[in-house]
């Protein structure tokens, strides 16, 4: 788990704003639902009146593999102890009523992957979207896109809807992301267009659940196979993709950015985000500041490393390594 912190003046009114600075690490051991109560102190560490401290979790395989990070967690605020440094204890988590199950449909396997760190969404006034894959041909033909909207008391408000319109051949990695509004946009991998195997497709939502537009093709190069998206939300309604693709240069493979209007436009070209080293390089995650800068984590040979952009798709560092236990 790694603790950031976010100034006062830099709190997003969701209370999930992301991290500004990196404080430090530890690491748990949660139970089979995923669970744990903790305490921990990382000294040296100067807080200020109002400033709030959020963490984001990343599973680790041991052997220095690691899975995806999880998205930031809600900021709580920070106890000052009088000296440099801060307490955090995780809260016992409570249930909100009993479990729901998000899926209508019972054919076959409902599945989320443990990669699809953003495959549900909060609006601001609670009520949030989940989406999943089905594998019942739902959709008509092997694997499809399915979502679900639902009340901030976990009510299911209309039925559970498909998201993509093409169905030939799996659709498969869905991931999503919900606007200040509540629109949404769930992204997917699935049969490429224009010469490629795999292609990243998106499809935007209202609030309501009303489809704005066709689903659209996210990725412009069609070299090789497309896979694991990631995609984010700026406050102004521009957003960004980020996933895995073909290195262009050879063997291997990359991780790819592309950035759009609030229209779903593209706006410049793909971002190449790693620079390559003969090595694979496969997305890990990706956020997006209120202001439309974000940042791209990937991994490569065991070790996790990330990129900063500005709002314009430019490299604002250049890449650096995340874990201090390195591969």
């Amino acid at each position: 788990i790694e603790f950031f912190r976010v100034s006062s003046g830099q709190v997003d009114p969701t209370g999930y704003g992301e991290g500004e600075s990196f404080l430090g690490s530890t690491n748990v051991t949660t139970d089979g639902s995923g669970n744990v109560a903790f305490n921990v102190t990382i000294p040296g560490v100067v807080i200020g009146s109002g400033d709030k401290i959020t963490a984001t979790a990343t599973r680790d395989f041991g052997g220095g593999s690691y899975g995806s990070s999880s998205e930031f967690a809600q900021n709580v605020t920070a106890t000052i102890l009088g000296t440099p440094g801060f307490n955090i204890s995780a809260l016992s988590p409570a249930a909100l009523g009993s479990e729901i199950r998000a899926n209508t449909s019972t054919a076959n396997d409902q599945i989320w992957y443990y990669w699809s760190v953003r495959a549900i969404a909060v609006a601001a006034d609670g009520s949030f979207v989940g989406t999943w894959i089905d594998a019942g041909a739902a959709d008509g033909n092997k694997k499809g896109i399915l979502g679900q909207r639902f009340d901030a008391n976990g009510n299911k408000l209309g039925g559970e809807f498909i998201v993509n319109t093409a169905t030939f051949g799996d659709q498969d990695d869905v991931t999503m992301a919900m606007d200040s509004a509540g629109n949404f946009i769930v992204c997917w991998d699935g049969p490429g267009d224009g010469g490629g195997p795999t292609g990243i497709w998106g499809q935007r939502f209202l609030a309501n659940g009303t489809r704005v537009g066709g689903e659209f093709l996210i990725n412009t190069s069609t070299q090789g196979s497309q896979v694991y998206p990631e995609v984010a939300f700026a406050t102004n309604g521009t957003f960004v993709v980020a996933w895995k693709g073909p290195n262009p240069f050879g063997a291997g493979s990359s991780t790819i950015a592309q950035r759009f209007d609030a229209n779903a436009n593209k706006v410049g070209a793909e971002i190449l985000v790693n620079v390559f080293n003969g090595h694979d390089q496969i997305i890990d995650s990706m956020d997006v500041s209120p202001d439309g800068s974000f940042i791209v984590t990937w991994g490569e040979t065991g070790d996790v490393y990330a990129r900063t952009f500005d709002s314009n798709g430019t490299p604002t560092a250049a890449a650096f390594i995340l874990n201090t236990t390195l591969s």
